[in-house]
């Protein structure tokens, strides 16, 4: 169903072609070359991660480290999407998209909003796009919208994608792509499109939904398929080699792509990160190093083939996917200036590749606590202990529960060092930015069960598995990418233990710092680090949880730009309930600019960087 909500009535469309002379307007469309040269347009963020190379660098100047904390909401926006979403709220991780004083953003259920933020002072809606999403069977989560020429592209929940007119709102197209396989698993979209010379660029991101994932291309104008590639090969396929069961395991595969990937317009490859296998924790389930799960992959946006891959972590048994933002950047590494993808894994490591033809050039750890390897072998960047002749790893015994096994520790904790938040890479300093978690978690090995040798996943029939973390605190990172090393490190909080999950987005219970804290070295200088009281209030106390004042944000914040988006919960009971998506104004148009100095910007889900 297709539905348009015009805001503005037509008494006002009549006053304004009173008073206006009918003269020709000429409008910016989002072309290629805009998207390409994206960096060049501070005043606009035209893609999801920033630009192609996925670096969410900024050029503005004005607001800096200094003044960050002067920072007061102007105006604020409800948007809708709010109904049938269940006790965590819509899973909304995204921030708007701004072009010329217009901001597009979606919700949890897939409709779209341009809102009109020209005026300091206030807010408007020039347009909501809802595409009749059916709420039963669906769940209300998306990571964002893309552009192309005069058309604003998103996913829907329900597995179609939808293009509509960024002047009038109107639903241009709308394509039914992700389908439910043959054991009723569904596929799903999770990641915002790429768009780039005509095409756009989706991906399934339910891996842990039991389906194969896969990259596709649509055409822009019309929205038919014009390619896919599945990172789970069928029998027969190059990879399907390293799937070794007796089960047809790749049939539920997993490698899901639930975080956008990049774009490198010079060799016209796309790259992205793939989820997990499937079962996530048994790994004697689906001997083999189960390609391409745990990967970076690149394909030609052309042809859709697979142009080159890099794997971290074969037969995997830790949920270490690596959806994770693949960073495209120069760098100076040992005396040579390198073409390359950074990448944050959730494994624990940071790692450099080159982006033209996949191959590691160096892999250092970036978390403090990492026991499931004792490290990477320097020439091919796979963990020392890899054996290829080996059909189930053993990695570090200790650390690895295979079946049959009683509890193991294993560092870091499945939700990995930093998972899917966006990272940022600052070209001047050389220096990679992520926000993640650090911590460990224990569980027992226990066998998983299929449904027959024709594939499917037996839950009944599978073994009972426990887990449980510790250590669990957020933190902040900044790795210098020519030296190979993190260079700072800090705490944000500690989440464990303290609060129900439905209360604890948006909340920060604070303890004292873990020991490896107090070793970790700031970048600059404690001088300029903004203290936790400088909003006016004193720093929270040990394991004080703060509710704010009217809301509390939980999803990444754009201080770079004109608009932050974010959520805000309503604090009528305690702890608060409701949540509202809300739409920041911070200054004039005119004269918006943010930091020359490094600052980092950062709520839970992601970071930035202003130059």
């Amino acid at each position: 169903m297709k539905k348009f909500t015009p805001l503005l009535s037509a008494a006002l469309v009549g006053v304004l072609g009173a008073s206006v002379p009918l003269v020709a307007q000429y409008r910016m469309t989002v072309n290629f070359d805009r998207l390409i040269n994206a960096q060049n347009e501070p005043q606009n963020w035209l893609m999801m991660n920033g630009d192609y190379g996925a670096t969410r660098y900024s050029k503005l100047s004005q607001i800096n480290r200094d003044n960050v904390k002067n920072l007061r909401m102007v105006w604020a926006l409800a948007l809708g999407g709010m109904q049938d979403v269940g006790q965590n709220g819509p899973e909304n991780e995204v921030n708007p998209l701004i072009d010329n004083g217009f901001m597009y953003t979606n919700d949890g259920w897939g409709t779209i909003y341009k809102i009109d933020a020209r005026d300091p002072a206030k807010g408007s809606f020039a347009w909501i796009a809802d595409p009749g999403v059916k709420h039963q069977g669906n769940p209300p989560r998306t990571r964002g919208i893309a552009l192309w020429e005069d058309l604003v592209i998103g996913g829907l929940p329900d597995g179609r994608v939808i293009a509509v007119n960024r002047d009038s709102g109107e639903i241009v197209w709308d394509k039914a792509i992700a389908k439910t396989d043959e054991f009723g698993n569904r596929e799903r979209f999770f990641a915002a499109p790429i768009t780039a010379d005509g095409k756009v660029i989706i991906a399934n991101g339910a891996g842990d939904g039991k389906t194969r994932g896969w990259i596709a291309a649509l055409d822009a104008r019309t929205g038919n398929e014009l390619w896919r590639w599945y990172a789970i090969p069928k029998p027969g396929d190059p990879g399907s080699e390293t799937w070794k069961d007796k089960n047809s395991a790749w049939k539920t595969g997993g490698a899901g792509l639930w975080q956008t990937g990049s774009y490198d317009p010079a060799t016209r490859l796309t790259i992205w990160g793939t989820g997990n296998p499937i079962p996530q924790y048994d790994p004697q389930a689906r001997p083999g190093d189960n390609l391409y799960t745990n990967t970076a992959v690149a394909l030609n946006i052309d042809t859709g083939k697979l142009a080159w891959y890099f794997q971290y972590t074969p037969n995997d048994s830790w949920d270490y996917d690596e959806v994770g933002i693949h960073m495209l950047y120069d760098t100076l590494i040992d005396g040579q200036m390198r073409k390359v993808v950074g990448h944050f894994a959730r494994n624990g490591f940071y790692y450099t590749l080159d982006r033209t033809n996949g191959k590691f050039i160096k892999g250092t750890q970036y978390v403090n606590d990492l026991n499931w390897t004792k490290g990477l072998n320097p020439k091919t960047g796979l963990p020392v202990e890899y054996d290829p002749k080996l059909d189930v790893q053993v990695y570090n015994p200790a650390a690895r529960a295979l079946r049959g096994d009683g509890t193991k520790r294993t560092c870091p904790t499945w939700h990995g060092g930093i998972a899917h938040q966006p990272t940022a890479y600052n070209p001047v300093k050389n220096i990679a930015y992520g926000v993640g978690i650090e911590g460990c978690f224990s569980s027992n090995g226990a066998a998983v069960a299929f449904l027959s040798a024709n594939g499917g996943i037996d839950d009944k029939k599978s073994e009972k598995r426990t887990y449980s973390s510790d250590l669990y605190y957020g933190a902040v990172t900044a790795f210098d990418t020519v030296k190979h090393k993190a260079r700072l490190y800090r705490a944000a909080g500690w989440m464990g233990g303290r609060l129900q999950r439905r209360h604890a987005r948006g909340a920060l219970a604070l303890q004292r710092r873990h020991g490896a804290q107090r070793r970790a070295r700031h970048l600059r200088g404690r001088d300029q680090t903004v203290p936790r009281g400088a909003g006016g209030r004193p720093a929270p106390a040990s394991g004080e949880v703060r509710w704010l004042p009217g809301c509390e944000l939980h999803i990444r914040v754009r201080a770079e730009l004109i608009g932050i988006y974010g959520s805000c919960r309503h604090t009528s009971s305690s702890p608060p309930q409701n949540w509202t998506h809300l739409a920041w104004s911070i200054g004039p148009w005119p004269t918006m600019r943010t930091s020359r100095k490094s600052t980092i910007r950062s709520i839970s889900r992601g970071c930035s960087v202003a130059g």
